[in-house]
């Protein structure tokens, strides 16, 4: 769970360590993301694709064109040569929603209900 701390990221629940990691990230000026992909045979069963693309949102037709680029480029593991960079005081932290599938008629709900959470947390800040 994502409150519970946790012994990978050093004793901090996902969210305090996702939370420090914001805050070292601002303090270090423009971020810095590279489009890619990583190849994880480490599973028990299948293995695993950890995959960084420029969209604003994950949907269904995002991931089956992912699917279909990687297919076309022979499965590899991958990084583009390109950096994407970002100021780091214009990030969106949204926090919570991680590894969310969502169809462009829900945004609007999810940033509805993103921005709730947030405001509850600096409600009890």
């Amino acid at each position: 769970m994502a409150d519970q701390p946790s012994t990978a990221l050093g004793g901090l629940s996902e969210f305090k360590w996702l939370e420090q990691k914001q805050k070292e990230l601002s303090n270090q000026g423009d971020v810095k993301v590279f489009e890619s992909v990583k190849i994880d045979k480490s599973y028990r069963f299948g293995i695993g694709l950890h995959i960084i693309v420029s969209v604003e949102n994950i949907t269904v037709d995002t991931i089956n064109h992912f699917i279909l680029d990687f297919l076309g480029q022979g499965e590899e593991a991958s990084q583009s040569s390109q950096a994407l960079t970002f100021p780091a005081d214009e990030i969106e932290w949204n926090v919570g929603i991680s590894n969310a599938i969502a169809e462009p008629w829900e945004w609007l709900k999810i940033r509805q209900l993103s921005s709730k959470g947030s405001d509850k947390e600096h409600e009890n800040k």
